[in-house]
């Protein structure tokens, strides 16, 4: 296949609401939580013989090949849900933690936005754009944020996890999660009441870690709490931190949201309402902990377990807890504005590329003028969404991807990029996204909007390790800066 080159489309949609407006009373500003449960029904299951997870049968006979399946509806096709992220074909026998759309509203003046966060892999722009013409007129909503917490024990919404050469993702299953996530807005609505914000942010760099060189970590955890005007009642919460769910490595055949189902756990229960969790700045190899943890009891835990993944999630509660009772600030009728742009890039990534022609990858595509095509001889494009949402001194600013941790936070001091053998002496950073928001607390949603993969330094996008085999183009990390400033710009104008 001839190379792609990657360009930001000058042909640009720019979409900026109203904003509140200052002075208003404080209880004109409201917040609602909501949810909707988006697990699937599980009908047809294998036999895992040999236990490596991975379905090793024909796909078109349940007794043929070395494992069986049921075949439930009789079609002689093993109608499998197929769990994303770590080897494939892995399918699903079981529910370990139910997955949710979990939704968060802010309601200020004229303007109402919303963050609906699904427990999910990713989820296409196309898809993400479904959800929202869901949201009926009557909600009021100016701009939702759509975003996943990219499980890796969720079920295949992109299409790459599938037996070779047969996507993974189910439509049917897709549709669901767009009703369910609507649902979850409407909820959150429905719910809404004044309320006063309390913000806090602080490292955990004891439950966290970088598995890929050069070792440049995101520990910061961000919490938010919505409690009602008169204080007597918490309406939910928001935690945000980056970190692969990944905890059991794909040795199970169980769907669970990993470490997030604890973490929300624990907090909805020590404080009430709905909690939404949200990843940051997940890209490389961010990870919870891979090293010694002990339960409750003071037991070691064993890597690669359900009990493993539960720990660490109780744990990021608790340090959750403690970080805003120990410097939370108080936010009164903050104001409420929104900026969102949407933009078409065109890939480089020749095996994402095909992925997406051959319709592996569930992926709308357009020409080179930004109309829909299916003429795939000549230059491709895809459409993608960046947005910034800000609440007072807080800034939501989405990124449609996996971004490395560097990208937004800067390299730290006295860095040294010969970590590794196969990174850039000249390892740097066209400029942090931490430098250009303005907001006082800046929260970074991985995965908002559009699932393109890794972003990673373009100094670095080299084809001989791993994440930009994952990723779309080197040039996504100008695209992000570029996007990111003219949101910032969007709001200062308004």
């Amino acid at each position: 296949m001839r190379h792609l080159t990657t360009i930001l489309s000058a042909s640009l949609v720019l979409l900026v609401a109203r904003g509140s407006a200052s002075g208003e009373s404080a209880g004109d500003f409201r917040v609602g939580f909501g949810k909707a449960s988006i697990t699937p029904k599980i009908t047809e299951t294998f036999t895992d013989s040999n236990n490596n997870f991975l379905f090793n049968g024909d796909m078109n006979d349940p007794n043929g090949g070395p494992e069986k399946f049921v075949d439930a509806n009789g079609n002689g096709r093993f109608d499998a849900i197929f769990i994303a992220g770590r080897g494939e074909p892995r399918p699903a026998n079981s529910v370990r933690d139910p997955l949710w759309a979990r939704a968060v509203v802010f309601d200020r003046g004229a303007t109402r936005v919303g963050i609906v966060v699904l427990d999910l892999i990713g989820l296409m722009n196309h898809d993400c754009d479904r959800l929202r013409q869901k949201l009926p007129a009557a909600l009021g909503i100016d701009c939702l944020v759509v975003a996943c917490t990219h499980t890796h024990d969720g079920p295949d919404t992109i299409g790459l996890w599938g037996p070779r050469g047969v996507s993974g993702a189910d439509p049917a299953y897709i549709e669901f999660v767009c009703e369910q996530g609507a649902r979850a807005v409407a909820d959150a609505v429905a719910q809404l009441a004044p309320a006063r914000l309390t913000v806090a942010e602080a490292p955990v760099a004891d439950l966290h870690q970088d598995d890929r060189q050069p070792r440049i970590t995101d520990d910061l955890c961000q919490v938010i709490r919505a409690v009602s005007n008169d204080g007597k009642r918490t309406l939910g919460s928001v935690v945000v931190w980056s970190a692969h769910p990944e905890t059991m490595s794909g040795k199970n055949n169980s769907l669970s949201p990993d470490f997030c189902a604890a973490t929300i756990a624990k907090l909805e229960r020590d404080w009430g309402g709905t909690c939404v969790y949200i990843n940051s700045s997940l890209g490389t190899q961010q990870q919870p902990t891979q090293g010694l943890l002990k339960d409750a009891d003071g037991r070691d835990l064993p890597r690669d377990s359900a009990e493993r993944a539960a720990r660490i999630g109780w744990l990021l509660a608790e340090r959750a807890e403690k970080i805003l009772a120990g410097s939370g600030e108080e936010l009164v009728s903050p104001d409420v504005r929104f900026a969102t742009r949407e933009f078409f890039v065109e890939p480089k990534n020749e095996r994402l590329a095909h992925s997406m022609i051959v319709g592996l990858v569930r992926r709308a595509i357009y020409d080179t003028d930004g109309k829909p095509t299916a003429d795939l001889a000549g230059p491709i494009q895809v459409k993608t969404r960046m947005t910034l949402l800000r609440v007072g001194p807080i800034d939501f600013l989405t990124v449609p991807g996996e971004l490395n941790p560097e990208l937004e936070i800067g390299l730290p001091a006295g860095f040294d990029p010969n970590q590794g053998p196969t990174h850039s002496e000249n390892y740097v950073v066209l400029k942090p996204l931490n430098t250009i928001l303005p907001g006082k607390y800046k929260i970074v949603i991985g995965l908002g909007e559009d699932e393109l993969g890794y972003i990673v330094p373009e100094c670095d996008f080299r084809m001989t390790y791993y994440e930009p085999h994952m990723s779309m183009s080197p040039a996504m990390e100008r695209i992000v800066i570029e996007q990111t400033e003219h949101l910032v710009a969007d709001l200062a104008g308004r």
